[in-house]
């Protein structure tokens, strides 16, 4: 299994079984949100600026 060539727009996971996932779910989560930002493009830096509010109430527990 390791010799075989990649495929595009497959993508291995490492699991028991082996599990194939479509090329096109990922594509359509990407599109569903291009247009989340499209339609709220403040959602972006509110998002980020969160994530560095967590971080550093996170960070000054430690």
């Amino acid at each position: 299994m390791e010799d075989a060539a990649p495929v595009e727009g497959t993508v291995r996971l490492m699991t028991d079984e082996p599990l194939e996932m479509p090329a096109t779910e990922m594509g359509e989560l990407r599109e569903r949100v291009a247009e989340a930002v499209n339609r709220r493009p403040w959602l972006v830096p509110a998002v980020l600026m969160a994530l560095g509010v967590a971080f550093l109430l996170l960070r000054r527990r430690r």
